[in-house]
């Protein structure tokens, strides 16, 4: 990747992450709850009978909502492990009774002793990001976790990622290997590329 283009990158990522710190948490969980309600409503997700769905890192939205409304809607769940030696992100069944640990990054895990799923059994993955073009383009953390999951697949879910207003930018910087996503839920829309 050429230089600019990563420093481009690093820059709507440091822009990101500062502005999140600064989110009042009572806001946060407000804003947390209309995207999950704005999810719960989406028709993708409502037919959906398989999720992948992930555990929010601090200052991440949080889908927990979604997690609960899965299992008790009967819907299969997926979460991510991260393996940090093959830098692959691994997708074991979540089910209600299922204990989660702390991962890598402190990210809460499935054991890794869980029924792993393959990326083809979803018909829709809720992913995180830090900022989203209006064309499809995602930035994530710089990792390329999520990018590498979902490359070379022949049969991928719907990708439908969560943010913030203000994480959605008119136009991304981005490379061949970053992967495009179908569609982006803020608190106040949903939009689908």
């Amino acid at each position: 990747m050429e230089q600019s283009l990563w420093d481009a990158k690093q820059a709507i990522r440091k822009e990101v992450l500062e502005k999140r710190k600064t989110i009042d948490l009572w806001q946060k969980k407000g804003w947390d709850e209309k995207i999950a309600a704005a999810v719960m409503a989406h028709p993708l997700y409502m037919s959906a009978s398989t999720v992948m769905l992930y555990m929010a890192m601090p200052h991440e939205i949080s889908v927990d909502l979604l997690v609960d409304d899965s299992i008790s809607a009967g819907k299969k769940v997926g979460l991510p492990r991260v393996n940090r030696q093959t830098k692959r992100l691994h997708v074991h069944h979540f089910a209600k009774d299922d204990q989660l640990i702390a991962g890598v990054f402190g990210i809460r895990e499935p054991d890794a002793g869980s029924p792993e799923m393959r990326l083809s059994e979803f018909d829709l993955l809720i992913m995180p990001g830090l900022a989203f073009g209006e064309n499809g383009e995602r930035i994530g953390y710089g990792g390329g976790y999520y990018d590498r999951l979902i490359h070379h697949q022949e049969s991928r879910p719907f990708l439908l990622a969560v943010a913030y207003d203000w994480q959605v930018y008119p136009k991304l910087p981005v490379t061949p290997e970053d992967q495009r996503i179908d569609g982006v839920v803020t608190p106040t829309k949903v939009i689908s590329f």
